[in-house]
């Protein structure tokens, strides 16, 4: 009776084995595809672009294509980026933010403004702040009359993305580019407004790293509301100051204004504060 039971029940156990060691070398070779199609691959889409397949930086300041729309107020306009041109996976449609302090030029150097800009020309966009991965955001710089057959890794594109800091002293000086350490909280930040919502009762700065806990130059959405105080510390000639209140509306254009949130701001674009202080000197 022993030996039967052990004859009949061995072929179900010589199946069971089989499918266990299917399944054990059928998930061995699912895991090494993924592992291979994974973000360290030299044809991940986030490390590469285009057909080309070169190689996207970890910061990208600027793009280049012609331009397809202009808004009535001239306060943006878009671009048609190509991938067999710029950092971006496939061709693109980016929308370019103008502020009170964009520069526009030509590629030889002419000073011009926005107004001169037309739909069909092809130009590039400039950021002080890193864009990657990015379809809309504000730009520092344009330049006109690109040759229509640049690609981004040109030297003179690198001669565009040069922007000198005035010092203290009124001296120029390149941008500090050493790394920051930023702390695991961070709930405040200093730069300059460089756009206002008054209906929103919102603003645009820029904040740049030489002066804050960010990792590279960058543009934040501040959101205010009935909780928020609104401050101006006001210094004269003769070194004496004064600090009064003010209300959302004193605010301008170019003011440089610290700005505190109640809660961490690391990593966020855009994020509510609980008090904004304007600095203006006499």
């Amino acid at each position: 009776m022993e030996n039967n039971v052990s004859n009949n029940s061995s072929p179900t156990g010589k199946k069971i084995i089989w499918i266990v060691v299917l399944v054990v070398v059928a998930l061995l070779v699912i895991g090494g595809y993924f592992m291979i199609k994974g973000d360290n691959s030299p044809f991940s889409s986030s490390n590469f672009f285009g057909s080309s397949g070169k190689k996207i930086p970890d910061t990208v300041y600027t793009y280049i294509g012609r331009v397809t729309v202009i808004a009535e107020d001239k306060s943006s306009f878009n671009i048609k980026a190509l991938s067999g041109q710029n950092y971006v996976i496939e061709d693109t449609e980016l929308k370019a933010l103008v502020h009170y302090n964009t520069e526009t030029k030509s590629a030889s150097g002419e000073t011009l403004t926005i107004v001169d800009l037309s739909v069909g020309d092809f130009v590039a966009i400039i950021s002080k702040a890193n864009t990657k991965g990015k379809n809309e955001f504000f730009i520092d710089r344009i330049v006109t009359d690109i040759p229509n057959d640049s690609n981004i890794e040109d030297e003179m594109f690198k001669e565009f993305e040069k922007f000198n800091v005035t010092n203290s002293s009124g001296e120029e000086v390149n941008p500090v580019n050493n790394p920051v350490v930023i702390p695991d909280e961070v709930t405040g930040y200093v730069g300059e407004i460089v756009a206002i919502n008054n209906e929103a009762k919102e603003f645009y700065i820029f904040v740049e790293k030489r002066r804050n806990y960010v990792g590279a130059d960058s543009y934040f959405l501040v959101k205010t509301s009935d909780i928020t105080r609104f401050s101006e510390y006001r210094t004269y000639a003769d070194k004496t100051s004064v600090v009064n209140e003010i209300e959302f509306n004193d605010l301008a254009v170019s003011d440089t204004a610290t700005i505190v949130s109640g809660e961490n701001i690391v990593n966020m674009e855009e994020f509510g504060v609980i008090r904004v202080t304007r600095s203006i000197e006499e």
